[in-house]
């Protein structure tokens, strides 16, 4: 839909276009998705979701086929849950908890949660509040972790690290 789009129940779309759009219900869609200046109560994605302009979801963001911040930001109230990857290209904020499966790229992601990654994972940058847990191969240009670091595989840091607790059961390398 171009021009402004505003949903009030729940609604079940297709392979979907929002230039703009306000949902105060939940919104199911089904097919690649791309959102442009998008305000969602709570969204499920279960195809591909692209994020182009500032995205705001207040409630659950769940995204099953991959996620990609093409050009935030992308702000969550509450949860992120992403299957098949996450590319962040632009600014993240999620003040809840993420997870991510799949091989996952962070060029500016803020958590105030719990960040789990199960796939392979590069951080440009990064900021974490809560735990963050990699299950797999992790790239970090710089990290600041207030809470833990669980670390499950080889990982390697680059750039000004601060760890406040870390558990390593892989090869942390820090340069």
């Amino acid at each position: 839909a171009y021009g402004t789009t505003t949903l009030s129940g729940a609604a079940t779309l297709g392979a979907t276009t929002l230039a703009s759009a306000a949902v105060s219900g939940a919104l199911g869609v089904y097919g690649t998705t791309t959102l442009d200046a998008t305000a969602l109560a709570s969204a499920t994605v279960s195809g591909a979701l692209v994020v182009h302009g500032e995205t705001t979801s207040a409630g659950l963001l769940t995204a099953s086929n991959g996620m990609t911040v093409a050009s935030g930001p992308l702000l969550v109230g509450l949860n992120a849950w992403i299957s098949g990857g996450m590319f962040v290209h632009g600014t993240s904020t999620i003040s809840g908890a993420m997870k991510v499966y799949g091989a996952t790229t962070l060029a500016g992601a803020t958590v105030s949660g719990a960040l789990g990654v199960a796939g392979a994972t590069t951080m440009g940058s990064a900021t974490v509040s809560g735990t963050l847990g990699v299950a797999g191969a992790t790239t970090m240009g710089s990290a600041t972790v207030s809470g833990a670091l669980v670390v499950h595989g080889t990982s390697t840091i680059y750039g000004a690290t601060t760890l406040a607790g870390a558990t390593v059961s892989g090869a942390l390398v820090v340069h």
